[in-house]
Formats: structure tokens, C-alpha cells, sequence
């Protein structure tokens, strides 16, 4: 049985380096803010080797000190340069023995509350948009906003596909509201963490679904399917007392 190591959040901006790889795995799943900017790619490889297949998506904070569109330009050449797959809207899955992988960073819609305008305001401090650029000017909601429709639109097409094997989802931004934890769930502030993407989780089940950006870890279900394994597993910020697991499988 395929086995799969999972980790997010590695925020090595905090001084941390990589975390060792598990043994007797088939491939790495890092979903998302491995570090602000993206040049860790490099690093990446040449900590883990040049056999370990290695799959990410940009997390929202690989966009700080950095554009949109800087980023896209990193992706468009990770393969070539580092042998590493970055998932993200318009990519082909990933197949790796007989696993297929889908996925986007997802961003978010702001409609978790079912009140899109009053989200967006209440969100309107977020870091993302001082920190992060578009078109030449600070990132805006909007623009997030297009950005989830484009991915969710790439994984619900990608999903539609048949495939005879397994198939996992990865993103940054949670997809289900029942990872969020207990002490957010009142924040105004957690429609830019989480879009509620069970509809398409009913419809199509997946086998799993991994995610990051909460620094809250979470591996368990939803009521949107019976099947689905969510798994959240970050190791967060430094004196944040995150219960990373160093050595966190998902078998398929």
C-alpha cells in the first residue's frame, strides 16, 4: 500500500529547517506556507534528495514579499529545476503508484458565514493584503475571490475525471468547517481561512483530502462523506506549542 508523508506549515521563515522524512515512504505532501517567498524550493530538494517524489502547493504566505504573479513564474519552472510538482490550477494530476493527486493553494470565497460583504470587511486587515502583490498594486479580496473560483472550478473539473485508483486532494486553505478549531470559531476573521467545499466533497469523495493553513491539526471526517480522510498536520510557528506529528502517514 502506497504510504505518504503529510506536513504543512513548516514556516521556516521561523528559523526551522526541514523535517526528516519518514522512512519507507513513496512521496512527500507539503500543503502549503513552507516559508514566506518560494525560494525554498531549491532547499527542498537538496535536503531530501533527488529520489523522494516531492508534491506542494503554494500556501498564501509563499506570496508574501512577492507577487502573484512571481510566484506562477517559480511554479511554471519547479519541475524543470527541482523535480519537485506543484499543484495549482491547469496542472495535470499527479500520479504516483496509482495515486492521484489534485490540487490548488483554493484561497476563499469569504461566503463561510453566508454573509460574503460583512466577510470581506472583517477580513480587510488580514496581512495577505499589505504583504502580498497583484498586477503591480497590494493584493485585494476580489482578487482572492477569483482566485478560489479558478482553483475550485480546476478541482471540481479534475475530480469529474475518472481514475481506477485513489485519488487525493491537496490544498492550503481548509475545505471543511469542521477543521476549524474550537477558540476560532466565533473569529470574524476565519471566512480567509476556510470555504466550505463539502458540496463537492459529497459528490465526489475522494479519498483524501489534505490542508493547511490552520495551525490547528485535524485528521478525521465531515458530514459531507463517510469516506473522505481530512488531514491537517502543520507544525506552526515557533512557541505556538503546535502538535505537529514529525512522522504523519496517509496510506492509500
Amino acid at each position: 500500500m502506497p504510504r505518504f508523508h503529510v506536513m504543512s506549515d513548516l514556516h521556516r521563515e521561523e528559523g526551522y529547517d526541514f523535517p526528516p522524512a519518514t522512512a519507507d515512504i513513496d512521496g512527500l505532501i507539503i500543503a502549503g506556507d513552507t516559508q514566506d517567498n518560494i525560494e525554498w524550493l531549491a532547499e527542498c530538494r537538496a535536503f531530501y534528495g533527488p529520489e523522494l517524489p516531492i508534491l506542494t502547493v503554494p500556501g498564501n504566505h509563499e506570496h508574501y514579499d512577492s507577487s502573484v504573479e512571481e510566484i506562477e513564474r517559480a511554479c511554471d519552472t519547479a519541475w524543470k529545476k527541482h523535480q519537485i510538482h506543484i499543484l495549482r490550477a491547469g496542472s495535470p494530476p499527479v500520479i504516483i503508484r496509482g495515486t492521484r493527486f489534485i490540487g490548488a493553494t483554493l484561497w476563499t470565497d469569504f461566503k463561510l458565514t453566508g454573509n460574503q460583504v460583512l466577510s470581506v470587511h472583517e477580513c480587510r486587515t488580514i496581512r495577505d493584503f499589505r504583504y502580498s502583490r497583484y498586477q503591480g498594486r497590494l493584493l485585494r479580496p476580489n482578487d482572492v475571490i477569483r482566485f478560489h473560483e479558478r482553483d475550485s472550478n480546476h478541482i471540481d473539473r479534475s475530480l469529474s475525471q475518472a481514475h481506477p485508483g485513489p485519488t487525493v486532494v491537496v490544498t492550503h486553505f481548509m475545505p471543511i468547517p469542521e477543521a476549524i478549531a474550537p477558540i476560532y470559531k466565533g473569529d470574524p476573521a476565519k471566512p480567509f481561512f476556510c470555504s466550505d467545499m463539502r458540496g463537492l466533497i459529497a459528490e465526489f469523495e475522494p479519498d483524501a483530502w489534505i490542508f493547511g493553513h490552520t495551525h490547528t491539526p485535524y485528521d478525521g471526517l465531515s458530514i459531507a462523506s463517510k469516506k473522505t480522510r481530512f488531514i491537517c498536520n502543520p507544525r506552526g510557528r515557533l512557541n505556538e506549542g503546535v502538535q505537529f506529528d514529525p512522522e504523519k502517514i496517509l496510506e492509500t
